[in-house]
């Protein structure tokens, strides 16, 4: 069985396979609101999401504009796979129980 390799390539940044096989795209860049939530997370593990907008501070809502956008980007996080939801538990800011969320395993806030 063959092994393959990958390696960056420097010219283009590109990856590129030593099977022969044609150079692929890097991945995108994680848009700043993505990084804003994912460095929120890593600051304020297990908390919920109300309990996350309530620990922004007025600039970063300010890019945030609201709750539901904090929402989104969580569960863009999730299916990108840097953040988990481990738990759900009693949010201290709306008494409904709610998924908690913290930084995957791998991933840098």
């Amino acid at each position: 069985m063959k092994q393959r390799f990958l390696f960056e390539a420097l010219e283009d940044g590109c990856l590129v396979e030593d099977t022969g096989a044609a150079p692929q795209p890097a991945p995108p860049p994680m848009p700043a609101r993505a990084r804003l939530v994912l460095r929120l997370v890593g600051r304020h593990p297990f908390r919920t999401q109300p309990e996350l907008w309530r620990c922004l501070n007025e600039f970063d809502r300010f890019r945030l504009v609201d709750g539901g956008e904090l929402k989104r980007w969580l569960r863009e996080l999730l299916a990108m796979g840097a953040v988990a939801s481990p738990d759900v538990r009693k949010c201290d800011v709306t008494g409904n129980r709610l998924p908690t969320w913290v930084v995957a395993e791998g991933s840098t806030p």
